[in-house]
């Protein structure tokens, strides 16, 4: 149970700062999506050594190449299962802090590539429940929302969407006391349309 002003959670004998509350590893069913992105990222991390290999050699270079196509190809696939995997992960977090009764209605985790370094990027995850928006840390070594960096009443909360054309990526920005949280994601991968719906409800709720 989180105090009114989300700066403080209840953890059953005290209350403790939100920001130093440690989100446990949940069990959860799904972890197949989480383990793909480990393998998807060792991939682009070839890809981009051998893409400096390849400055001074052009065999390497071809390596580079080679390896580029099936990044490319298996991205949009990849970081599907492995929202579909977070999403529990992220559900199951909620639920430890929120408790039974106000669990997650919607959520979004952000991952989009980042193509100079040919890796997956994305640290931050948003949840909506009956009454209120949290955004959490992952951390990508683990792929589990570890700690909390906000909560707040869905109704004090503001949420956009922009397509981030040209050089940009769809996200959705979560407006709160001054600040403000991306929660970036890829074309074809992040659904606006749940969360938006999820946090009208619950701000009218």
């Amino acid at each position: 149970m989180f105090s009114d002003d989300g700066q403080w959670w209840w953890d059953g004998a005290q209350w403790i700062a939100s920001s130093q509350v440690v989100i446990p590893d949940v069990p959860v069913a799904d972890s197949g999506g989480i383990e793909m992105m480990d393998r998807y990222r060792q991939l682009g991390t070839a890809v981009y050594v051998s893409g400096w290999s390849g400055i001074t050699s052009r065999f390497m270079g071809d390596v580079s190449f080679t390896l580029l196509i099936p990044f490319l190809l298996f991205q949009r696939r990849t970081f599907r299962r492995y929202r579909a995997s977070m999403l529990e992960r992220l559900a199951a977090a909620t639920t430890y802090l929120m408790g039974a009764d106000e669990p997650m209605t919607a959520g979004q985790v952000s991952v989009y590539p980042s193509f100079l370094a040919c890796i997956a990027a994305g640290q931050l995850a948003l949840a909506i429940t009956r009454g209120h928006v949290l955004v959490l840390w992952i951390d990508v070594s683990t792929g589990r929302p570890q700690r909390v960096v906000l909560v707040a009443r869905a109704r004090d909360v503001t949420i956009t969407f922009r397509w981030g054309f040209l050089w940009g990526y769809p996200t959705l920005y979560v407006y709160w006391g001054g600040g403000m949280w991306p929660i970036r994601g890829s074309w074809g991968v992040l659904q606006r349309e749940p969360v938006l719906t999820a946090w009208r409800e619950a701000a009218l709720g």
